[in-house]
This record gives C-alpha cells, sequence and structure tokens, in this order.
C-alpha cells in the first residue's frame, strides 16, 4: 500500500562522473509525490553512493508514472 498521495515513478537517468565518463542509462523505481520530488530522490541517492566515482552530475532523462 501506498502512502496518501504517493504513486511510482520510474527514472531514467544518466551519471557523469568526475573523470569524465558516464554511465549507461539507469532506471530506477521511486515512490513520490511529484515527478520532480522523485528525480531529486534518484539525485540524492546518486550522490550519497560510496561504492562509484566521485560523481559530478545526474542528468534526469524521463519520469513516467508506473
Amino acid at each position: 500500500m501506498t502512502q496518501a498521495g504517493m504513486i511510482f515513478y520510474t527514472v531514467r537517468y544518466r551519471v557523469a562522473y568526475a573523470n569524465g565518463e558516464s554511465s549507461p542509462i539507469k532506471f530506477s523505481e521511486v515512490m513520490a509525490g511529484t515527478p520532480d520530488e522523485a528525480s531529486e530522490k534518484v539525485k540524492r541517492f546518486e550522490f550519497q553512493r560510496t561504492d562509484a566515482h566521485p560523481i559530478r552530475s545526474v542528468n534526469i532523462r524521463a519520469v513516467e508514472n508506473c
């Protein structure tokens, strides 16, 4: 069951690393109230990761309802 006003979004994005490389396009399912909130959750998650190269930016490609 989802929280009131929250729905699942599929966020498609690419990570740009500080060394100049980019990830392949990634997909993540996120529960959020709005597409913008879903994008912010994915960005926050990627920047908190410690198992990857330092990140320069997270480029959101699309946010779609599941």
